[in-house]
């Protein structure tokens, strides 16, 4: 099949730094091609994946109607026999009409800002995210991390509680600040300063250890060092990958139960669930003692990108047959 794959350009693919939509298109491109398809990515300017045909726009969140026209006029010619629109709106879905095979992935949007029923094809990024829209029969894929990864080291652990990710105050990282005050710790924190969230940031930031962005080539050093990693997203996360990335690493994660998280811990053996500083603090402490070699396989079993591959590749055969739902 010739496939295309709409990204909205906002982060390269790749993504150099943070981008978890950048990351599992990179990967998606990657192994529908290994399954023998033709693909041509739609996405920002500076992106580096080896796609069989780029076309590529100026960063912005306007320009997403660019590669979505660019996408359909190929559809139109038969250049392309299915699309993926895996924009953050789903323009290119609902430019296209629901008589086309244009498939969209639903990875994001916990405050239900886009009229979901008005996207044909949907795909939810984990079934617990597809549950809370009320769609519990439409496919769901679970997101990979990499592509080889079994190639990803477990860590020692004996490090710090860490948290990864963009501060956001959806995240709650005043929760695990306050379970790791009680134990007498500092929760050591990395990621981007999101705009708009200064104000937040002003009321963490002394309770916890800044560390920065965390670069891709520290990633094995920093969650591999962890002892427990903390995610008490305060919303229906789809399917977060920073969690996944500490798992492979075998550090253990503690999460609030929202979104695709609950299908990737098992309570009390490769991590725990916890609400409030108190219970993230019990658990905090528990988890250090889970054994990091189960914690890895548990996740590492979850995360295969060739299966990942192969489901795409059969949603894309069902589009393509003219079915829809």
């Amino acid at each position: 099949m010739n496939i295309g794959i709409v990204v909205s350009p906002e982060n390269p693919v790749p993504p150099v730094g943070y981008g978890g939509a950048e990351r599992v298109a990179n990967v998606m491109t990657l192994t529908l091609m290994q399954l023998g398809h033709r693909v041509t990515l739609f996405c920002v300017k500076g992106s580096t994946c080896p796609a069989s045909m780029m076309y590529m726009t100026d960063p912005g969140f306007n320009n997403v109607a660019l590669l979505a026209r660019q996408a359909l006029d190929m559809l139109h010619d038969k250049r392309l026999d299915v699309v993926i629109d895996y924009g953050s709106c789903h323009f290119t879905n609902r430019s296209a009409g629901p008589e086309w095979p244009v498939i969209s992935i639903m990875g994001g949007d916990p405050f239900k800002k886009y009229p979901h029923d008005a996207v044909t094809n949907r795909v939810y990024a984990s079934p617990e995210f597809a549950a809370f829209y009320d769609c519990p029969n439409h496919p769901s894929l679970g997101f990979p991390i990499c592509m080889e990864p079994e190639k990803v080291p477990c860590g020692p652990g004996g490090g710090p509680a860490v948290f990864v990710g963009p501060i956001h105050a959806i995240k709650g990282i005043e929760v695990p600040a306050a379970a790791c005050k009680r134990l007498g710790e500092t929760l050591a924190v990395y990621g981007p300063i999101r705009a708009g969230q200064e104000s937040y940031w002003d009321t963490v930031k002394n309770e916890v250890d800044y560390c920065g962005v965390l670069e891709e080539q520290d990633k094995n050093e920093v969650l591999g060092h962890a002892s427990v990693f903390c995610h008490a997203t305060q919303v229906c996360d789809a399917d977060p990958g920073a969690p996944k990335e500490a798992m492979l690493r075998g550090t253990p994660t503690v999460a609030c139960p929202n979104g695709g998280i609950v299908g990737r811990i098992k309570d009390g053996k490769n991590g725990y669930f916890a609400n409030s500083p108190p219970e993230f603090a019990v658990a905090i402490k528990l988890a250090r003692q889970l054994d990091r070699e189960y914690v890895r396989q548990s996740i590492l079993d979850q995360c295969d990108p060739l299966e990942f591959g192969k489901r795409v590749e059969a949603l894309c055969i069902r589009a393509v047959k003219g079915e829809r739902w």
